[in-house]
């Protein structure tokens, strides 16, 4: 092998630091967003696209599968109904797929580079843990069963195993991968015309430590002498960050324009836990945006999500820009039909109220907020809309911005906009609320989770004011003074008589990261 490797560190002194996103946004009290990759649908349909357009801030998706680009007649319908709409194009940054092997094996024979160096190989046959926890042997080469090379390529954890991974570590597959980005997302060079970035998905899935691809056990770490499981995988590491980074200067290079490059990390616990050495604590010296595709969801109802919610809103007010998706993980309020786990249609009404509650807790200038109904399954869309499943009329309804409160936030801080906590049943739940001009948003957290202890444990709050619930038809309920809610529900209370500062006691000093 004649394998060119990246030094370790950035190819390049300055890296560059966008601002948010610039333009007029939909609704003026939340950014929007959706993973919408119904390209036929978007295609056929112009309707469909100016809806799109008009509903969501930021688009990710839309590409035609067999070209991986994005229409310039959807494009162009979209822009005509709102200019200020941005796409991210998708690509995977973990699993290597056909049609991009294609693509970047192409791309080695045309420009003189070695095919095999986009990829890992193992040295030695190795056992690998997959994403469906079966546990397959895979064959190395020089020291195990492969007889080519190509045999011996370190697999994606995602796909049953069947496509190969990624090597960031190789300059060759950084070139390559660079030269495919700028490809994906151009409309039309001649033009001008390119999204506004790319959105790489499966950020952290070559080096995740439970699905270990033991990279010490490869050539290319063991040529760099690294042949121990922690210094391979933190050498891949800073190699996977050293990528997005240049991909990002490219990409802004050759567009003459702001690209942004989004690693979705999936999930809240990744970028502040578990894998905050690639996420949140390199922040400060790396990339400032991040996608978290699973902010809010059936699982997350329980107070072990609060500390993860002010971590997320601290890191938007330090400049972070964050692309939040939540989802209901069930199509409708029945999860499991039959059974007595189907949720009544006031529950359904609370746990759709409590997601979108929750964005409005954390809402900042450097969030985007998608909300789809189903789980990852529906976010192409279904029945031939994107409107089922791909947005909650909720969102509509103006409630203003965030106001200043008396009394103690959740950060044990007065007279902030921030969030606090409406009611403690010390060890039981919490409900936090936020404030806003029109309106009050509440979202009970209990001390279990999980869809079936959605609605459990239901006790009257006393609301400190009077309300008018707001409907799933955007239409307002009775005036209230009171509201029942269980845990995994919310509520988005609209002012009756335009008052403020709601009753709360003071934040618990307990909220430390468990």
């Amino acid at each position: 092998m004649q394998t060119k490797y990246s030094t370790g560190v950035s190819c390049f002194l300055i890296l560059v630091f966008w601002p948010a996103f610039v333009g007029a946004q939909n609704y003026s009290h939340i950014k929007t967003g959706g993973f919408d990759y119904d390209y036929n649908l978007a295609l056929n349909s112009s309707t469909e696209a100016e809806w799109l357009a008009t509903h969501h801030d930021m688009v990710i998706g839309l590409q035609d599968y067999a070209t991986s680009k994005l229409a310039e007649s959807v494009y162009n319908n979209m822009k005509t109904a709102n200019p200020d709409v941005k796409f991210l194009t998708y690509i995977p940054f973990n699993t290597v797929l056909p049609a991009m092997s294609t693509w970047m094996e192409n791309w080695c024979d045309v420009n003189g580079r070695i095919k095999e160096d986009l990829y890992y190989h193992y040295y030695f046959d190795t056992d690998v843990r997959l994403r469906n926890n079966q546990i397959v042997n895979y064959k190395g080469y020089g020291g195990g069963t492969a007889s080519t090379l190509a045999q011996s390529r370190v697999p994606s954890v995602w796909h049953s195993g069947l496509y190969p991974n990624i090597n960031p570590t190789s300059q060759t597959f950084r070139d390559a991968y660079q030269a495919m980005a700028l490809e994906f997302m151009t409309v039309d060079v001649n033009e001008g015309k390119f999204t506004d970035g790319i959105f790489l998905d499966t950020f952290d899935g070559t080096v995740d430590d439970y699905f270990n691809l033991h990279l010490e056990n490869t050539i290319e770490m063991r040529t760099l002498e690294l042949i121990d499981s922690t210094t391979a995988r933190n050498r891949a590491q800073n190699d996977l960050i050293d990528a997005r980074d240049e991909l990002e200067y490219y990409l802004s290079i050759q567009t003459s324009r702001e690209s942004r490059v989004i690693p979705n990390a999936a999930e809240a616990d990744y970028v502040f836990g578990s894998r905050a050495s690639l996420y949140a604590n390199r922040y400060t010296s790396s990339y400032n945006e991040m996608g978290i595709e699973y902010l809010v969801s059936s699982v997350y109802t329980s107070t072990l999500r609060i500390p993860r919610l002010k971590q997320l809103y601290d890191s938007m007010v330090n400049g972070i820009l964050y692309f939040n998706n939540s989802q209901t993980n069930y199509n409708t309020r029945f999860g499991f039909t039959g059974s007595d786990d189907d949720l009544t249609e006031e529950e359904w009404l609370g746990f759709n109220q409590y997601i979108l509650a929750i964005h409005y807790l954390v809402n900042h200038p450097n969030g985007y907020f998608s909300f789809h109904r189903g789980s990852a399954g529906y976010y192409g869309g279904e029945a031939g809309s994107m409107r089922t499943t791909h947005w909650r009329n909720n969102i509509e309804y103006d409630i203003g911005n965030p106001v200043v409160r008396q009394g103690v936030d959740s950060w044990g801080q007065s007279n902030t906009n921030r969030f606090f906590v409406f009611a403690d049943g010390e060890l039981q739940y919490q409900v936090l609320g936020r404030e806003y001009q029109n309106a009050l948003a509440l979202a009970k957290f209990g001390n279990v989770g999980g869809w079936a202890n959605i609605g459990a444990n239901p006790l009257i709050h006393q609301l400190g004011g009077n309300y008018q619930r707001l409907q799933i038809d955007n239409t307002l309920g009775p005036v209230i003074s009171e509201i029942t809610l269980g845990f995994g529900e919310g509520a988005i209370l609209i002012k009756a008589d335009n008052q403020s500062n709601a009753t709360a006691p003071l934040s618990p000093v307990n909220l430390s990261v468990r």
